[in-house]
């Protein structure tokens, strides 16, 4: 994390240059306090994730919620919890909003998300562990109701025509 290599979070040229700046600060000084420089670290991370989630309206709130814990399997009772609704204001927001219901549009940010993965180079086994299918099967499944074709022709197509490839939900939009 703080080498700034990429990771759940992504790559943050910020991140890079602050943990320099630790680096050196830590390296050259040997009366610093490691523990008040972290502490400033983390206070100076939260403060700018909290600026950046304030922005966003709710539709982009939940939608990065979402991207952030697309790994993770979310339920539509958990994310109504999360988001201190009932199950059924939490379905009506999601037609009003996302014209989808909650959990096709989460499994349609998950397989995004795992196509993403796919065309960088994962197997397909990689990518079922990575988010959580009972067996590759059933992932198989989802991806080719999402984008109408398996995961290996994916790939195949993506690494022929360099091109990306949408879902069928994406084409209707």
């Amino acid at each position: 994390f703080l080498c700034g290599k990429l990771g759940p979070v992504g790559y943050n040229t910020q991140l890079i240059d602050y943990s320099d700046f630790l680096r050196k600060r830590v390296c050259s000084y040997t009366k610093c306090c490691l523990n008040q420089v972290l502490s400033g670290f983390i206070l100076d991370c939260i403060f700018t994730l909290k600026q950046n989630y304030d922005g966003l309206s709710n539709k982009d709130k939940i939608t990065q919620y979402l991207l952030d814990h697309a790994t993770e399997k979310i339920s539509v009772p958990e994310l109504a919890k999360k988001l201190s609704i009932s199950e059924r204001a939490l379905f009506y927001y999601f037609q009003d909003n996302f014209d989808s219901t909650p959990s096709n549009y989460i499994n349609r940010i998950r397989m995004n998300a795992a196509a993403e993965h796919i065309h960088r180079g994962l197997s397909v086994k990689e990518v079922t562990e990575m988010y959580h299918f009972s067996e590759s099967s059933a992932f198989c499944r989802l991806f080719k109701k999402y984008f109408g074709i398996t995961p290996t022709e994916y790939r195949q197509l993506a690494e022929k025509s360099q091109l990306k490839i949408v879902s069928r939900d994406e084409l209707k939009d």
